[in-house]
């Protein structure tokens, strides 16, 4: 009971020691081990609550309130499945437990089964109609979804039960925003940061918000300012040379980061598997406790685990950041289960060996740093799998570092990191680039082969795929628009021209990261495994400079008239890169020409509203729609007035 008002009073330690006080007094007391691991993991000591917790249920299995706490000490320690089978186990104890059906659910989400966690939370909510949180959270997988407007719904609801629930508001604005009401969805989102200004999602989805609406340096402000406040702790150390790789559209990131795997003046990882590694809440996962003597281990432990299919690409788990969304086998996914000369090896190297070797370059430090960790991964990677230099701490080589679609968050909190960092751009002719992105997701493909049947499709269904394919429109106009890169230097560079006179163009770009030309930069290969990446739709699969997919037409997904208002849009990139002939003039009758057709359906969306299985609003009324019109007519604003878009990358200029 002293433990319990200890708690109550926010007197953790406090409470810690009266709980220890009664487990020694009744060691067989269920209720006083199962306080006993609530103790502990209020301080943050989740590995000894879960031994508390267990030993609860030993004493008394049916103790349903003992098996949900398990539950939550086990998910904090990202043990999701285990999690899962305890909560599911106080459910079966007792069917009527609210909050284990609704922490149910955000396992079920963090674990990408949606249509579950959706369940688990309207159970919750049923049993429990006042859960502000389980609202909230089944609104946030019904935007997931795509159902925008019952997501709405349930947002407000947890706003009317908890007006001071900052998360509600902060999807409530992104639900807003996909709606295409972008006013309420701003006024969502600053009062989301204002409830909670270190909420780090409602500033993401702020500067996205403000991207869409043409606010370029408010994005980036807003960017900015809350990574440098929330950054993790920055070493003094000078930072390992860098050179990020990113990607516009769908442009070959992969087949162009092939080409660099194995040079031997860079160090890098195969893949796009730590993209997350800059998110603002990612270091969590890793930070270590440098009180407990096995802390070294527990972080390679966690490491090796985070990134299970680095080593093993038969593994099916997502990784932070998810790199390619809710890929459901990223492995697969991303080209590393079709490698070596035949396209049927999975990519397969020795985690044991690499375990080992990170460790001991963890052996003689006595803290660490996010950065330092990610500098020393790297450097653990090319001693163990490709036998180079022996270990230290120095992880002084020049980093490669594949940043796969990043968002503005993760940008600014890397270049906190590495301010003096390099970025290449791979760049694509931006219309082929845009479809060929469209249709490397499942579902917008699938759709795509249905429309000219004009067969009904599932409205919510269909909503949820349009949404998908405004977010690829704006996610590639805003990379052309916005430098995230500040002054730091970076160049494009057209995948067209590396495919086509690799001879010429690859030293180039080795010189201008000041590297030397090498053999192993005309091979597509990783870890000297020959590399043919995700097959393509339209072109199958491809590998090394085989041009295929960059000779396919364009009009796929867009109609004829899509693809002269997509071509028009894009003009000052493609001019930039000598993706077109068109000339200022011709670009500004264009400009005229188009005009009255961004106020009219684009021919994409009437065929998608054409196989709507309920049409009860009007085309113009729906969310993707005048999300996509209004974004398309700030566009054309912006090229009417300035006739360009500042900021865009500059090419790097070739002999």
């Amino acid at each position: 009971v002293l433990g319990a008002v200890f708690r109550t009073s926010g007197m953790l330690h406090d409470s810690l020691i009266a709980n220890q006080k009664a487990v020694a007094l009744a060691p067989s007391d269920a209720r006083a081990q199962n306080n006993f691991g609530s103790a502990l993991k209020d301080l943050g000591r989740p590995e000894e609550a879960e031994a508390s917790y267990r030993q609860a249920i030993a004493l008394e299995p049916d103790f349903a309130e003992a098996h949900f706490n398990l539950g939550k000490a086990l998910r904090e320690l990202d043990r999701l499945e285990e999690a899962e089978s305890s909560y599911r186990q106080a459910i079966a104890l007792k069917p009527d437990f609210a909050d284990a059906h609704y922490n149910l659910g955000n396992t079920l989400k963090e674990l990408d089964r949606l249509e579950e966690a959706e369940a688990s939370y309207r159970q919750a909510i049923a049993l429990t109609p006042d859960l502000a949180e389980a609202h909230s959270n089944l609104g946030g997988e019904l935007k997931e979804q795509g159902r925008l407007e019952d997501a709405e719904t349930s947002l407000r609801q947890a706003i009317a039960l908890k007006p001071d629930l900052a998360e509600a508001h902060s999807n409530l604005g992104s639900a807003l925003r996909e709606l295409g009401l972008p006013k309420d969805a701003e006024a969502s989102l600053r009062q989301a940061i204002t409830l909670k200004p270190d909420l780090a999602k409602a500033h993401s989805n702020l500067g996205v918000l403000l991207t869409e609406l043409g606010r370029l340096e408010e994005a980036q402000d807003t960017y900015s300012q809350f990574a440098a406040k929330k950054s993790a702790y920055i070493s003094g150390k000078t930072p390992a040379p860098l050179t990020a790789l990113l990607c516009h559209g769908r442009s070959g990131s992969m087949f162009f980061h092939s080409l660099f795997d194995g040079h031997p003046a860079l160090a890098t990882l195969p893949g796009i598997y730590l993209k997350g590694w800059f998110d603002l809440d990612s270091w969590k996962r890793f930070s270590p406790n440098i009180a407990k003597p096995d802390w070294r281990e527990h972080m390679v432990r966690t490491f090796l685990k985070e990134y299970k299919p680095l080593f093993d690409a038969n593994c099916k788990q997502n990784v932070l950041g998810q790199p390619m969304g809710r890929a459901s086998w990223l492995a697969q996914a991303s080209g590393f289960m079709a490698m070596g000369p035949e396209g049927k090896q999975p990519f397969v190297v020795d985690e044991q060996t690499f375990s080992t070797t990170l460790l001991s370059l963890l052996k003689p430090l006595q803290s660490i740093t996010s950065q330092f960790l990610f500098e020393l991964v790297h450097r653990a990677f090319e001693i163990a799998i490709r036998g180079r230099a022996g270990p230290s701490t120095q992880s002084d080589g020049h980093i490669f570092y594949h940043f796969h679609n990043p968002n503005g968050l993760e940008i600014a909190h890397f270049l906190q990191h590495y301010p003096q960092a390099r970025f290449l751009v791979t760049t694509r002719n931006p219309l082929q680039s845009l479809e060929s992105w469209l249709l490397s997701d499942p579902e917008i493909r699938s759709i795509t082969q249905q429309l000219d049947s004009y067969k009904r499709e599932d409205t919510g269904n269909v909503l949820s795929i349009w949404g998908r394919v405004v977010g690829k429109v704006t996610d590639v106009f805003s990379g052309i628009r916005v430098s995230s890169h500040g002054a730091n230097p970076h160049r494009g560079i057209k995948l067209e021209d590396v495919k086509r006179s690799p001879q010429s163009i690859i030293p180039q770009i080795a010189a201008w990261m000041g590297i030397s030309d090498h053999p192993v930069m005309y091979e597509s290969s990783f870890c000297g495994m020959q590399y043919w990446g995700p097959s393509s739709s339209a072109a199958g699969a491809i590998t090394g400079l085989d041009s295929k997919a960059i000779d396919q037409p364009t009009g796929q997904f867009l109609g004829p008239r899509d693809v002269v208002i997509f071509e028009t849009l894009f003009w000052p990139f493609s001019s930039l890169y000598g993706y077109t002939d068109m000339d200022a003039s011709s670009f500004r009758t264009r400009l005229s020409t188009i005009r009255p057709w961004l106020q009219e359906p684009l021919e994409f969306e009437t065929r998608l509203y054409a196989v709507l299985s309920e049409r009860t609003s009007p085309l113009e009324n729906l969310g993707p729609y005048k999300r996509l019109h209004r974004f398309l007519n700030h566009l054309w604003d912006t090229l009417d007035r300035d006739g360009t878009y500042q900021g865009m990358t500059p090419p790097l200029r070739l002999d």
